[in-house]
């Protein structure tokens, strides 16, 4: 094909008429719109949520989270305990129970 012909294809191509639109485009754009957005809307919490989760990203980040989290509470949790033991501690030595347990004070024989 030399460029003559090329050329004369391409012109006769540009010169051709696009066809006409139907006349229900406008309705049938906004219908497949609608339409396309009723899932989204219609989706709960829980199907949101283990929608997220089927991704692999959020799956890893969301499992990161609750071992981060777990993490925290029980380091929260032990620390607690620990600072309640050694108040317990304190409050027996600053009222003085240990003086019950003295031999030498309830021996009247010496």
């Amino acid at each position: 094909m030399n460029d003559l012909e090329f050329e004369n294809l391409i012109g006769a191509e540009r010169d051709r008429r696009l066809p006409s639109c139907p006349a229900n485009l406008e309705a049938n754009v906004l219908r497949r719109v609608r339409l396309a957005a009723c899932p989204a809307e219609s989706l709960s919490t829980f199907g949101w949520i283990f929608g997220l989760l089927s991704r692999k990203t959020a799956g890893f980040g969301f499992a990161a989270g609750v071992m981060v989290l777990s993490v925290v509470v029980s380091v929260v949790t032990t620390s607690s305990s620990l600072r309640a033991a050694e108040t317990r501690d304190l409050a027996v030595k600053s009222l003085d129970f240990g003086v019950f347990e003295q031999r030498a004070i309830l021996n009247l024989e010496h």
